[in-house]
């Protein structure tokens, strides 16, 4: 039976444009439900919609119901009367209309089933970088280019330190050098090593420590004499010396401490000295036994000020010992400034963990890891502001890495997304290490995947290089032990608190970028551990973290390490993961919708062993898939784990995954229609779902924001002398937040009250979530907030 207009009705799944956007059909054919390529219901005729899936019996029964309609006639007005005829027409009406949302469901379920790896449920907004505030956040051409203008006096050369004779020059000539190895004494503390003093040449030496301190000296000029630099995190006097000292007292009693101490001593002495008008230095003082001298033969002679002077100097015989080298002590003191002062941070192999390495048995396939991470890039970003290290890192004829346009957030702070990245869980579901709660403990309880490789024989590499704000300090207690066999927060502890990082360019210490450092430790530590495996994990994030346009710096440097890497050969047994922590998180862009969206969607990119594509290809299959499908930092800790064991990842390759896992390896098919829930991800968090913009005047929206502010007040009452009660000023932003599944027609515009109540009578509609954006009038901030609303008891 054939009706005429089987062939001129055709099934439409009404979607909104924005919809159509996130799921990247073309405002052409008024977007839609990605349906799959062998069965385009869009084209098909209602009949034969109904054929394909086997809906012949709905359509009968419809058929029917209209027949006994006319029969029956069972009408108000009469079986022929205009209005009786009407009501027939609206019945039927309804009917069609029900049977068709009851198909259109069946096709979208079975669209969605059948959907390739293109088609995946989770879909993502087509961010436009024209857009004017992206415009604005991307453009770098204004910034200066990076400028590390301090001298460079020595560099390794094949692990050997070398005098660059033209940073010397002719005319100069050392006298000394001193060497100092920094040492990690816990992760709030560092210390210089006992300095090694050269005062004749070759001053060349071959330091056996991974980081050092050189301070070089030239022929001494009164003008470079001042006070002496303090040094280090915690590198001052204790409490019982800063009284003498005249100095804060902080935790801390190493040998620089002392050399501080005497130091602060000098100075506050000497200031003194300076103050009385009847004292005068016979002659300057070269170090600070002569200062000290100088000092007991002023007593002596003036009894008038003698009183000041032995207050201060009573107590000389308690000044901690100096140690200097005695042919030294006129050239060498702790109030010269160097001539040429660098650190330096190189890998001195540790015969301990190559021992380790070779004592355990490994699987007949082995890969070592390298995640090289950075601070608030979101993929769009990485694009815009590293091009050339983008197109060498995913071309084919480059590196061919597999950008991961899938991945999701957790949180937006790296501590959250480290810990369930190294550990598969969140800070909740472990142990408690945070700072300032009672009882807390330190983060090596915690079981990072580190330790597991450290265990089937890899050699570990840890490195951040911001101390004050480290993923694992800067919320949690740190670390007792050394967490891994290369850790570089001592070095980076040293170089951040001493004067020469003060006196550096932005983003340079002395004449070397900062990036450098952690680049070239990271190239020489697979150098010097060239076969034996190894695992190691870099995060870099100063010069993102406060304006992603810094990152442009990068850019040049970061190509040529990944070319370096490998023309040396050390990517073709190497998973290399190159990611950021999050997207851009401080920018005027997360006043708006887009911006909010870019901070949930870092850039992530895994390139995997060159090895693999000639042996392994099979391995390759689930990773490519995987590309565009939703996944997030604890997929990345399934993953690590699964690169334990490579040989088991080729045996459970076929092997259907659960798709109630919340991490599930790279390696293996991830579910097409994985939600965030899922994941692990919370809806705060999810960029899957719709973020539809609300009248800010709608009184739900206006209950929501008080009832953030009083929330916000009913946490801090305890602490109001501290803390200031908050009143609202106004609402920035309100978003209504949805699956992907349930957004109606024409909900692209601004959502009236009466389209919020009428998506709220729906009876699969109990929970309504609103993002709100607000600012307060105490302190001016914006606040942002997650609120559920509760549609059945307006709560």
């Amino acid at each position: 039976m054939r009706l005429g207009f089987c062939d001129r009705t055709h099934v439409v799944v009404l979607v909104s444009p924005l919809q159509a956007m996130m799921s990247g059909a073309s405002s052409e054919n008024g977007g839609g439900v990605a349906f799959p390529d062998k069965y385009d219901y869009r084209k098909m005729g209602f009949c034969r919609c109904i054929r394909h899936l086997r809906l012949k019996t709905l359509f009968i029964i419809l058929v029917i119901s209209v027949v006994v309609v006319f029969l029956t006639g069972r009408t108000n007005h009469g079986f022929l009367s205009v209005k009786g005829l009407e009501e027939i027409g609206d019945s039927i009406r309804n009917v069609v209309e029900k049977a068709q949302d009851m198909i259109t469901k069946k096709l979208i379920a079975t669209a969605r089933r059948t959907s390739n790896i293109n088609a995946s449920l989770c879909h993502r907004p087509a961010f436009n970088l024209g857009d004017n505030m992206f415009i604005d956040l991307y453009e770098s051409s204004n910034i200066p280019p990076l400028a590390c203008t301090g001298k460079m006096l020595m560099n390794f050369v094949d692990g050997q330190l070398v005098i660059d004779n033209q940073v010397l020059g002719d005319s100069n000539v050392l006298e000394a050098c001193v060497y100092e190895a920094i040492e990690r004494k816990d992760d709030d503390t560092f210390v210089y090593s006992k300095p090694l003093v050269r005062d004749h040449e070759p001053f060349e030496i071959d330091i056996k420590h991974d980081f050092f301190r050189l301070s070089c000296y030239g022929k001494e000029n009164d003008d470079d004499v001042e006070n002496h630099q303090s040094r280090g995190l915690k590198s001052m006097p204790n409490e019982e010396s800063a009284k003498l000292y005249g100095v804060p007292p902080v935790k801390s009693a190493s040998l620089v401490n002392k050399q501080f101490m005497a130091a602060a001593f000098e100075k506050n002495l000497q200031r003194q000295l300076k103050l009385d008008s009847d004292v005068r230095l016979v002659s300057r003082p070269r170090n600070l036994r002569q200062l000290l001298q100088a000092a007991n033969e002023e007593i002596a002679r003036s009894n008038s000020k003698g009183s000041r002077l032995a207050n201060i100097s009573s107590n000389i015989n308690n000044l901690p010992k100096m140690n200097w080298d005695e042919n030294s002590a006129n050239k060498i003191t702790p109030r010269r400034q160097p001539t040429y002062e660098q650190f330096f941070a190189h890998i001195v192999p540790n015969q301990k963990a190559i021992k380790r390495a070779e004592e355990i048995a490994k699987p007949a396939i082995v890969a070592n890891v390298l995640i090289i991470m950075l601070d608030s890039v979101s993929t769009k970003a990485f694009k815009a502001l590293m091009p050339k290290t983008y197109k060498y890192l995913q071309a084919f004829d480059g590196l061919g890495g597999v950008l991961m346009e899938g991945f999701n957030i957790v949180d937006d702070s790296a501590t959250s997304q480290l810990v369930p990245m190294f550990t598969g869980k969140t800070q909740q579901e472990l142990p408690e290490t945070r700072k300032h709660v009672a009882d807390a403990g330190y983060a090596d309880e915690h079981p990072f995947v580190w330790f597991d490789y450290e265990n089937s024989g890899f050699v570990t590499l840890y490195s951040e290089d911001e101390p004050t704000l480290s993923a694992f300090n800067t919320e949690l207690n740190g670390f007792v032990e050394q967490p891994v066999d290369h850790y570089t927060r001592p070095f980076w502890q040293a170089a951040k608190y001493s004067k020469l990082h003060s006196r550096s360019e932005a983003f340079c210490l002395g004449g070397q970028a900062n990036h450098h450092f952690t680049l070239d430790y990271v190239q020489e530590f697979f150098d010097k551990y060239h076969n034996v495996p190894k695992f190691a994990f870099a995060y870099h994030g100063e010069l993102s973290r406060h304006d992603v346009k810094n990152i442009k710096h990068l850019d040049d440097d970061f190509q040529k390490f990944l070319l370096n890497m490998r023309l040396n050969g050390n990517l073709e047994n190497t998973v290399l993961l190159v990611m950021a922590s999050h997207g851009v998180k401080y920018s005027k862009a997360q006043q708006v919708l887009q911006g909010k969206l870019e901070k949930r969607m870092p850039f992530v990119s895994i390139v995997p062993p060159r090895q693999w594509l000639e042996h392994h290809r099979d391995l390759l299959k689930p990773l490519y898939e995987n590309a565009n499908r939703l996944t997030t930092v604890f997929d990345v800790y399934e993953t690590l784990v699964d690169l334990l064991n490579v040989p088991a990842i080729v045996d459970n390759l076929d092997k259907p995954v659960d798709r109630a896992t919340r991490g599930i390896s790279w390696f293996r098919r991830i579910p097409y229609d994985r939600t965030c829930a899922q994941a692990g991800v919370s809806t705060h968090w999810c960029s899957c779902s719709q973020f539809l913009q609300l009248s800010k005047q709608i009184d739900v929206v206006q209950k929501a924001a008080l009832a953030v502010v009083q929330f916000i007040n009913q946490q801090t009452a305890e602490y109001r002398q501290q803390c200031a009660e908050l009143s609202l000023r106004n609402i920035v932003e309100a978003l209504l937040i949805m699956p992907h599944d349930k957004v109606l027609k024409g909900t692209s515009k601004m959502l009236s009250a009466q389209q919020l109540s009428n998506l709220s009578n729906q009876p699969d509609v109990d929970v309504i979530e609103m993002q709100l954006s607000i600012q307060m009038n105490s302190n001016e901030a914006f606040y942002e907030a997650v609120v559920r609303f509760h549609t059945k008891n307006n709560t």
